[in-house]
C-alpha cells in the first residue's frame, strides 16, 4: 500500500496548490513553495495561492510545472475533464482509473486525491475519505494525473522509495530566502519607495473595487451576504484577517456621503478618494475610524501603559500626571 501524508512542514494558509504537490511527491512544503515561487516570479509576500489552469488554452498550470520538476510525470487529463466537468468532487473520485494519483481543481481551490482519500492544507495528516472531507461537494474543473508513489520494505527498517527529483541546492528554500532579503536591503530608498507607492496605490484600488461590489451586491454588515464575501476573499487567497478589515473598512467606507455619491463606479469611487486626499489604506482608515485627539500628556501616558504595563506604579504615577495636566488646562472660576 502506498504512503500518502501532509509534509511535515504544513502549515494553514492559501497554500493549496503546493501542499497537494507536496503529498503527491512526498517532498518537504518549503522545496516546492521555493520552486514555485522561482519558477513564476511570485513577490516576496506571496504565501502559496497559484494558478493551476494556465492563462492560455496550451499553457500549463503552475502545479503541473512543480509535479513535472519533482518528477511526478504530470498529465493534464483532459477525456476525464470534458468527462467529469461541473460533477461534484464526492462523485467524481469513484470514476477515476485507480493506477492514478491526481491534483484535482474545483474552482480556485486545490487538492490532492489518491483512491478516495483527499489532502489540502485543512485534511487530517492521512488525508480525509472523500464522504467527510469538507470540499466534497464542490464543482471538477481540473484533473491532472500523476504517478503514483511506491513503497519499498527492507528487513532492517521501512524505507519509502520513489522516484521523485529532489529540489537543487540553489533553488532551496533557505538560499532563495536569503538571496531576496538581501536584495531588498540592498536597493536604493528610490526604489524602495516607488515600491511603498505601488503597494499603496494597489490596496486603494482594491478598496474602490471592494466598495464597488459591496454597492452593487447590496451586501451590508452583518449579513450571510457579508459572510460570503469574506468567505470569497479568503478563497481567491486574501488572508482571513486581511478580508476582515477589508469588510470592515469597506462597509463604513460606502456609508459615507461622497463615496455614496460615486454609486458602484469603480473609476468614480477612485475620483472620490483621490478627491479627499485618500492616497493609502491609513488615510482611509482614519476617515472612517478617526481616533480621539489626545493632549501631549495624555498621549505620554498612553504609551508609557503600552510599553511599561508590568509596573503598575510607574504606569499609574504618568495617569495621575495626565489627569492633572488636563485639569490644569481647565480655567478656575475666580467668582466662586
Amino acid at each position: 500500500m502506498t504512503i500518502y501524508r501532509q509534509p511535515a512542514d504544513q502549515k494553514h494558509g492559501p497554500n493549496c496548490g503546493p501542499t497537494s504537490v507536496a503529498v503527491l511527491t512526498a517532498n518537504p512544503l518549503a522545496d516546492v513553495m521555493a520552486f514555485i515561487k522561482a519558477d513564476n516570479n511570485k513577490p516576496s509576500t506571496w504565501k502559496g495561492s497559484t494558478e493551476n489552469r494556465g492563462r492560455k488554452a496550451d499553457e500549463k498550470g503552475e502545479g503541473y510545472k512543480a509535479l513535472d520538476h519533482f518528477g511526478a510525470n504530470p498529465k493534464v487529463e483532459r477525456a476525464l475533464q470534458d468527462q467529469h466537468r461541473g460533477r461534484q468532487l464526492r462523485n467524481v473520485v469513484y470514476d477515476l482509473p485507480d493506477n492514478r494519483a491526481y491534483l484535482i481543481c474545483t474552482g480556485s481551490h486545490a487538492q490532492a486525491v489518491i483512491d478516495h482519500t483527499v489532502f489540502d492544507q485543512s485534511t487530517a495528516p492521512e488525508g480525509d475519505n472523500v464522504s467527510t472531507y469538507w470540499g466534497r461537494n464542490k464543482k471538477v474543473n481540473v484533473i491532472i494525473s500523476v504517478d503514483r508513489l511506491t513503497e519499498n520494505k527492507t528487513e532492517e527498517n521501512d524505507i519509502v522509495s520513489n522516484p521523485i527529483a529532489v529540489i537543487p541546492l540553489s533553488l532551496s528554500n533557505s538560499v532563495i530566502q536569503v538571496a531576496e532579503f538581501e536584495a531588498v536591503a540592498a536597493s536604493s530608498v528610490s526604489a524602495i519607495k516607488g515600491l511603498t507607492a505601488e503597494k499603496n496605490g494597489a490596496k486603494v484600488s482594491a478598496y474602490a473595487h471592494l466598495i464597488a461590489g459591496l454597492v452593487a451586491h447590496k451586501v451590508r454588515k452583518g449579513t450571510a451576504q457579508a459572510g460570503e464575501f469574506k468567505a470569497a476573499l479568503i478563497e481567491r487567497g486574501v488572508s482571513p484577517a486581511c478580508a476582515k478589515r477589508y469588510l470592515e473598512n469597506g462597509q463604513k467606507a460606502k456609508a459615507l456621503a461622497w463615496v455614496k455619491a460615486a454609486g458602484s463606479d469603480v473609476d468614480a469611487i477612485l475620483q472620490a478618494f483621490a478627491d479627499n486626499d485618500v492616497k493609502t489604506e491609513q488615510d482611509l482608515v482614519n476617515i472612517v475610524c478617526p481616533k480621539p485627539v489626545l493632549t501631549a500628556a495624555e498621549e505620554l501616558a498612553a504609551k508609557a501603559q503600552a510599553l511599561t504595563d508590568t509596573d503598575d506604579d510607574a504606569v499609574q504615577a504618568l495617569l495621575d500626571a495626565a489627569a492633572l495636566l488636563k485639569a490644569a488646562q481647565v480655567p478656575l472660576d475666580i467668582a466662586a
